[in-house]
């Protein structure tokens, strides 16, 4: 049985109003106790969730239930509107939150994942993300209209800081959007870091950069602290390159929680050095009549993504090949070569922003170019990775 009581206005003749006077509407509709109960945004109805498994829409002015909600397979703990008021939201002993429609009683969506009992729903301030916490101990977030959820916080040791980023959560979340640069600008997704650059950043701010506390990610922060981070790795491969944050103002959540262990996981790559574009010429002849540049150049730009093996049985990419002829901090490889019957002796000089590193000699066989291509790239990429900045 629901006992609902309500408050009636009462205006006198003077057309004062008076103090409200309680007017108990006594309704039978739930079949158990009643665990939730919600107003509506605009205060005209009241949804209840019950031990019925059932959640049941009463109209505030007479005390008449409007519909049920039927579906749940165990009791209703928690239920919640929509901030337009078309919707609704409840949580379940069985597991599962569902997103019904208030005018026809349909449910539209149902969102499953957790392990336990859903204890607790809300909506964001703008209707777009649901927020449920379960007593499988973890919190997640789901998009309204039925994407995936995100596991929010997975309890290892539950902490009055953790309930507090997700009450943070509950009334903050909006759109947040990060540009790796402005539509009409340059974004640099190959450099000395293996890694785009915004990417990199992101990836250090979690690794403990941007961490609200050594502890959590903030978007505000995390987002902030990569546009801050991106134009100075920009400088250093010749470029510029400022990303673009969106976000509602003053607004700000945690969307994740990062212990020792999670952060050393964090994959942030080492700098890689960057070579340029080889130049090589027969000192006789005055061209390049054996093609060696062509082919260093090809099996350079091959060394940039095919990943080598170590000695730990791990692969990872050896160097960056950028096709320009100047870039700060880059190895330029030059040189001569002359042939001797099948002999060829090339003369290679490295150089980094104008400051010669090695001036080396390779030798190799006109019948075998492509071994020799093997030699000079081996040569070039054990002088950058010493030389790398």
């Amino acid at each position: 049985m629901l006992l609902l009581l309500f408050f009636a206005l009462v205006v006198g003749q003077t057309g004062q109003a008076q103090m409200p006077r309680p007017e108990v509407v006594v309704q039978l509709g739930h079949a158990g106790a009643v665990n939730a109960v919600a107003y509506a945004p605009d205060g005209r109805s009241v949804l209840t969730g019950g031990e019925d498994a059932t959640a049941r829409l009463w109209d505030v002015r007479t005390g008449r239930e409007l519909r049920d909600f039927i579906g749940h397979q165990a009791r209703v703990t928690s239920v919640a509107y929509a901030p337009d008021g078309r919707t609704a939201l409840t949580g379940s002993a069985d597991g599962t939150a569902r997103l019904w429609e208030l005018r026809t009683g349909k449910e539209l969506r149902r969102f499953t994942g957790h392990s336990a009992a859903v204890n607790s729903v809300a909506y964001s301030s703008d209707g777009r993300l649901i927020v449920t916490g379960s007593s499988d101990q973890t919190v997640r977030l789901w998009d309204a209209a039925g994407a995936a959820a995100v596991k929010l916080v997975e309890k290892r040791a539950q902490s009055a800081d953790q309930v507090r980023a997700v009450e943070r959560l509950k009334d903050r979340t909006g759109f947040h959007i990060l540009m790796g640069s402005a539509a009409n600008a340059s974004s640099y997704e190959a450099s000395q870091y293996g890694q785009g650059l915004l990417t990199y950043s992101l990836l250090q701010g979690i690794k403990g950069a941007a961490l609200r506390n050594d502890e959590y990610v903030d978007v505000s922060r995390l987002f902030q602290y990569a546009a801050d981070q991106v134009p100075q790795l920009a400088v250093n491969i010749g470029g510029i390159q400022k990303p673009i944050v969106a976000a509602p103002r003053g607004t700000s959540f945690d969307i994740g929680r990062l212990e020792r262990e999670d952060k050393e996981a964090i994959p942030l790559a080492v700098v890689k050095p960057i070579i340029l574009r080889p130049v090589f010429i027969n000192a006789d002849e005055g061209v390049d009549n054996l093609g060696l540049m062509a082919a260093l150049r090809k099996r350079l730009d091959e060394e940039s993504y095919v990943a080598v093996r170590t000695l730990f049985g791990e692969r990872r990419q050896s160097i960056v090949y950028v096709d320009t002829d100047e870039l700060p901090g880059a190895v330029s490889p030059s040189g001569t070569y002359t042939v001797d019957g099948d002999k060829v002796l090339v003369r290679l000089v490295l150089r980094q922003d104008g400051q010669k590193l090695a001036n080396l000699q390779v030798e190799g066989s006109t019948q075998d170019i492509p071994a020799l291509i093997t030699r000079l790239t081996e040569t070039i990429e054990q002088v950058a990775q010493k030389s790398k900045k």
